[in-house]
Order: structure tokens, then C-alpha cells, then sequence
């Protein structure tokens, strides 16, 4: 292989890798898109057996109401109960101290001695009069001192603070059946959350999953004819679409 041909191979691997990475992120746009949605609560399980602890994001896909957590739609969920007693408040007090004051100072001199100095400097020798007068006038005391006062105001505050208490939620793992209760923390903000999920009734989700069960023999029970050559590939195919048509 020639200098040329190894730089052909290596562009095109290069090509190669950016199309994969180009895809990929493509593949993520699309999914982020798609799970924007959904709709989600952001919530903290305490326990359960379901593989996931502590906080995560719970989704529920509006096209047939199944829950997943985070990203991982490999396991999906039937959300067929939820259990709050509600919010639980402590009261919480606290004072604070408001420091007010003000201050100004007074001065009390003989200003009025240099202004007539300066005068009668003046008169008697213009000029030089002037100053020497006004020094002479300016020779006197003076007192000055600084007035001050301060007040502060307490200030008492009250807060209803509210405590993260405890809920259940109950759910069907879809396709075994199976009921996993799960308990998180829950609050008014979280509730409200959850409220906004479709919640089914646990009589909806066994009737759900016999539908399935029974579809699923029956499908199995349509292939034998078709393999025993009783029924064509469009019969086969159509009889199926019905049966998943639950």
C-alpha cells in the first residue's frame, strides 16, 4: 500500500469516526427532545426494590402512560398508586436588632472679635491693617463639641416552615406484573408534580396485563397455523395487528 492509499484509509476512518459522533449526537438531540415531553417530578426515594435510590427523575411517556426513571426506558412502570397524608409545617422565631443614631457637631467661637478686627485693622492701617487685625481677632478661644444620639428597634419574625414528610408511591412493572412500593420524600411542590402524572387503577393494570397474556397465547396459537401452512403470511399479520390492539 502506497503513501497515497494510507492517506486515503486514514481520511476515511477519520470520516468515518465523525459520522458516528455526528449521529450520535443526533441520536441524543432526538431523545432529549422527545423526553422534554414527557412529563417529570424530580423526587427522592428513601426505599423500594425497584433499583433506584436516592434523588432521580421520574417520567411518565404520554403516548401510553408507562414510567421509567431517569433515562433508562429498558424498565418501564405502571404509576397505579399514590398515597400523601399531606404537609407537615414547624414554627421557627428569630429578632433582629435595628441601630439607629445620628450625630452633629456645635461650635461655639469668636468670629464675630476677627470679623472687627479685621474692620478696625482697616481703618487705622489699610492693608496690612487688615490682617494683623483679623489675627488679632481670631486670638480668642473657642469650644466645640459633638451632640450624639442613638436609638435601636427589636424586631420579632415568625416563619411556618414546611418539613419534607413521607409518601408512597405504588407501581406495575410492565410485563411481569409485579407491585413494587416505593416511599419518597415528598412536599406541596412535589405533590404538585405528581398530580400531574396519570395514575391507573390497580383493577385497569390486571385487567391490562390479562389482555397481554391472553394476546400473547393467542399470537402464539396463530403462528402454529401459519407454520402448519392453515393460514397465509397477510391472515397471520392482520390477526396479530387486531390482538395488540388492546
Amino acid at each position: 500500500m502506497g503513501f497515497k492509499d494510507l492517506m486515503k484509509s486514514a481520511t476515511d476512518g477519520a470520516t468515518d469516526l465523525v459520522k458516528k459522533e455526528l449521529e450520535k449526537k443526533e441520536l441524543e438531540r432526538q431523545q432529549a427532545q422527545r423526553m422534554a415531553g414527557h412529563t417529570a417530578a424530580v423526587i427522592a426515594i428513601k426505599t423500594g426494590s425497584i433499583g433506584v435510590y436516592g434523588p432521580c427523575t421520574m417520567r411518565q411517556r404520554p403516548e401510553d402512560g408507562l414510567v421509567y426513571f431517569n433515562s433508562d426506558e429498558d424498565n418501564l412502570y405502571e404509576l397505579i398508586g399514590y398515597e400523601w397524608n399531606g404537609p407537615a409545617y414547624i414554627t421557627a422565631s428569630k429578632s433582629q436588632t435595628v441601630d439607629t443614631g445620628s450625630s452633629h457637631t456645635v461650635k461655639k467661637g469668636k468670629s464675630g472679635k476677627m470679623a472687627a478686627g479685621a474692620i478696625i485693622g482697616t481703618l487705622i492701617f489699610p492693608g496690612v491693617g487688615t490682617a494683623v487685625g483679623a489675627a488679632i481677632g481670631a486670638g480668642g478661644k473657642g469650644k466645640s463639641y459633638t451632640q450624639s444620639s442613638a436609638n435601636s428597634t427589636t424586631e420579632h419574625i415568625t416563619q411556618r416552615i414546611e418539613q419534607p414528610t413521607t409518601a408512597i408511591l405504588k407501581f406495575r412493572k410492565f410485563g411481569t406484573g409485579m407491585i413494587f412500593p416505593v416511599t419518597i420524600e415528598c412536599s406541596t411542590r412535589i405533590d404538585t408534580q405528581i398530580r400531574c402524572f396519570q395514575i391507573k387503577s390497580p383493577q385497569s393494570a390486571v385487567k391490562m396485563s390479562k389482555n397481554v397474556s391472553d394476546s400473547l397465547k393467542g399470537i402464539k396459537a396463530l403462528k402454529e397455523l401459519l407454520d402448519m401452512g392453515a393460514i397465509t403470511q397477510e391472515e397471520f399479520e392482520s390477526k396479530k395487528r387486531q390482538m395488540l390492539d388492546l
